[in-house]
């Protein structure tokens, strides 16, 4: 009887401890108080995120989904690759996360313990640029000051074990990965840490860029793989022209005394195609009143278009037009088009010539002649 007692016992125990197990990994990989945690989209477990603007107007991101600011404390998951934002919402593309994380505000999120030796890596959104300054404190020691932006990132060594927080100032989500790669620092060296920065990292080809190196520790050697095909072995801040229209995925590897770290950010830079301005117009001639339709045939990144019929008229739209003549005369015809390709103008003179159709017969004298 007693060992029955004994085992039932044990048996309980065992399932206490394996409920707690279930407990803990559904917990760690739930959100954290503004804060989500081990977010898969590649490296280090982080989504891409890339800040698109305010509304309104209609969004396209070569990410998978949009993340939209609605109002105070409202961030709402929104599925790809358009969107159409209304008044004062903000969009960010985003990639590898399946939701927004819980908006925060004023507020000391506990990251939970730490060890020495680890890459603490997160990303966020913050829904403003103002002076309001977030960090990373560890022990109640700040050990990272994030950098304002509607989009921050960055990554950090854990010199001691300790819990880690993060206090937040401004309205900001973001998630976190914390000891998905462990260091062991060479002797009397500082940790290789590889980290960059780019800017502009969208435009109009040919696009200059200009990277900087921001890695830390003691390293000699690096080599940036710019995504396009080429690449630099200086470990001074380099520039590099994207001469061809696509979405490029830069890479730094720094390598020394201090080890080896790499960091890739997926899609980072942006080159849009080049806008190139085209329409044709069916019927070029007539009588008034003459309506011309014109299909607009121009390629490339563009939103915006302003049509100029060269009679007084215009009209501020990309899709095919009609307009309609009601006076005589020769009319010339440009179509502008821009946007995150640039900008271009065509011009065509005499494009439309409107007249009436005259006969005249011998020994016939007519007033309009």
């Amino acid at each position: 009887m007693a060992a029955i007692q004994r085992f039932r016992s044990f048996a309980r125990f065992l399932l206490l401890l394996l409920v707690s197990l279930i407990f803990t990994f559904l917990f760690s990989i739930i959100y954290v108080r503004g804060w989500q945690t081990n977010a898969y989209s590649g490296a280090y477990y982080l989504p891409d995120i890339s800040f698109l603007g305010e509304g309104p107007g209609t969004f396209t991101t070569p990410l998978d989904n949009f993340i939209v600011k609605k109002g105070y404390l409202d961030f709402v998951f929104e599925p790809g690759p358009t969107y159409t934002a209304q008044t004062n919402e903000r969009i960010w593309g985003v990639r590898g996360a399946d939701g927004t994380p819980p908006p925060t505000w004023d507020a000391t999120i506990n990251l939970g313990p730490v060890e020495a030796g680890c890459i603490a890596r997160y990303v966020g959104i913050d829904d403003d640029l103002d002076d309001r300054i977030n960090c990373f404190e560890l022990n109640g020691e700040p050990i990272e000051v994030v950098t304002d932006g509607m989009v921050f990132s960055g990554n950090f060594l854990i010199p001691e074990d300790g819990e880690l927080i993060f206090v937040a100032n401004d309205t900001v989500g973001g998630w976190f990965s914390s000891c998905d790669e462990q260091i062991t620092p060479t002797p009397n060296n500082t940790t290789s840490i590889a980290d960059f920065s780019a800017l502009p990292t969208s435009g109009a080809p040919p696009l200059g860029v200009n990277f900087t190196n921001l890695s830390t520790g003691d390293f000699d050697q690096c080599l940036w793989d710019f995504g396009d095909g080429n690449s630099s072995d200086v470990c001074q801040d380099p520039s590099h022209i994207y001469e061809i229209s696509g979405t490029f995925t830069p890479t730094l590897t720094v390598d020394g005394p201090g080890g080896n770290d790499m960091i890739t950010i997926p899609d980072y830079i942006i080159v849009y195609e080049p806008v190139n301005a085209i329409f044709s117009a069916l019927p070029t001639s007539g009588a008034p009143p003459l309506g011309v339709n014109f299909t607009n045939l121009s390629t490339g990144d563009f939103e915006q278009c302003l049509w100029n019929f060269g009679d007084g008229e215009t009209l501020a739209n990309c899709d095919d037009s009609k307009h309609v003549y009601k006076d005589e005369g020769n009319y010339s015809v440009n179509l502008t088009v821009k946007g995150l390709g640039g900008e271009n103008k065509i011009n065509i003179e005499n494009c439309v010539k409107v007249a009436y159709y005259r006969f005249f017969l011998p020994g016939v004298l007519r007033a309009s002649q």
